[in-house]
């Protein structure tokens, strides 16, 4: 059997791509899988680190705003859809499955143009305009909210979850925690903007630096994101090494389990590896991301006392530092979060998956035969 995945751009669509098909290969060594990407997508680093071929397409992200660089993105679409359908006839996979991200909608529609069957996944309650075109022609979608079922017209909807990868359950804190350094009475606290980084949290680190500094039994692990790093490294010169500052972290299921605090944006996939994680986290929702739905992924964490919001447009100084440094302070309360968002982890979402994937590759064997 040959599977094709497509999705990326960033860590959020990435990420449970690579959960499944790490899951794939350990119990089908003889089977192939192949990636398909962007050329300016994350997935161009860490897909390779996995073990697994890639093939990229140029298809970009586009502007929201009307402009000349939004025309040209759009003229990518085609042009990767042509890309895409080429590649496949070539390949000829018994299965597609998309992700998300710009990525996946040229080569999940191709898929479609050439009967092979095909498989997405929703992360989020309110599904953007690419997946509520793609559920209409597909096999088979999964969904991470059972809510966005009435926002999709498909010939088969399963609700799943969303799936992380094994390392997020596999790795034990103290472990992992005695790997970083960090002692038995310190709290580690972990801030990361996605893949992409968020100015919005630099700042809010910004803003508790000094805070943090008095209290050295707090260690830190701030992930700026890439474009970010080096002016910021530039502003905040001889931190002390209590405050690590790194421009991304890509190894997460070896960090993340051991924090006691994550301060994040709250994407369907961030959510799911905090849960998986065990830790509570502080949220700043991406107040642009398409039907506000990092906004409703975080009051959802909210609303089971697994998590604080912040809105993005509410950070001011004196805000996060009462919020933040009052969870600080109470480590009790931490634990208690802690256990709550563990409780929102749809465990056997990788399995489900799985037993959807094997049910349409036996369909097309079938079918073969």
């Amino acid at each position: 059997m040959k599977l094709v995945f497509a999705g990326g751009g960033t860590g959020g669509h990435l990420y449970p791509a690579l959960a499944l098909a790490q899951n794939w290969r350990t119990n089908h060594p003889e089977d192939q899988i192949i990636f398909v990407g962007t050329t300016k997508g994350i997935e161009t680093s860490v897909v390779p680190q996995y073990g697994f071929p890639l093939f990229l397409i140029p298809v970009e992200g586009i502007p929201r705003k009307f402009s000349r660089d939004a025309i040209k993105k759009l003229l990518l679409i085609p042009q990767s859809l042509i890309i895409a359908y080429r590649f496949l006839k070539k390949e000829k996979p018994d299965l597609v499955i998309g992700t998300g991200g710009y990525v996946s909608f040229p080569v999940v529609y191709a898929a479609t143009l050439l009967k092979i069957p095909t498989l997405i996944h929703e992360q989020n309650a309110y599904p953007g305009i690419a997946n509520k075109i793609l559920a209409r022609k597909v096999n088979a979608v999964c969904l991470t909210f059972g809510e966005a079922k009435q926002r999709l017209k498909a010939r088969k909807i399963y609700e799943t979850g969303l799936p992380v990868r094994s390392e997020f359950l596999q790795n034990k804190r103290e472990d992992l925690r005695e790997k970083l350094g960090i002692g038995e009475k310190e709290l580690l606290l972990v801030a990361f903007g996605g893949s992409q980084g968020a100015q919005t949290l630099n700042r809010v680190i910004g803003y508790l630096l000094p805070e943090l500094i008095k209290r050295p039994h707090i260690k830190v692990i701030w992930a700026t994101g890439p474009k970010n790093y080096e002016n910021l490294k530039q502003t905040y010169i001889n931190l002390p090494e209590q405050i690590k500052m790194v421009p991304y972290i890509d190894n997460m299921p070896e960090v993340l389990p051991a924090a006691d605090l994550a301060i994040t944006r709250a994407g369907a996939a961030t959510l799911a590896e905090i849960a998986a994680a065990k830790v509570a986290s502080v949220l700043i929702p991406y107040p642009y991301a398409a039907e506000n739905h990092q906004e409703h992924n975080a009051r959802t964490f909210a609303n089971h006392g697994a998590a604080v919001v912040l809105k993005d447009s509410d950070c001011s100084e004196e805000k996060v530092k009462n919020t933040i440094l009052s969870l600080i302070d109470n480590p009790d309360v931490l634990i208690k979060m802690a256990e709550k968002a563990q409780k929102l982890l749809r465990q056997d979402a990788l399995e489900e998956i799985i037993k959807i994937i094997k049910s349409l590759l036996r369909q097309t064997s079938n079918k073969k035969n």
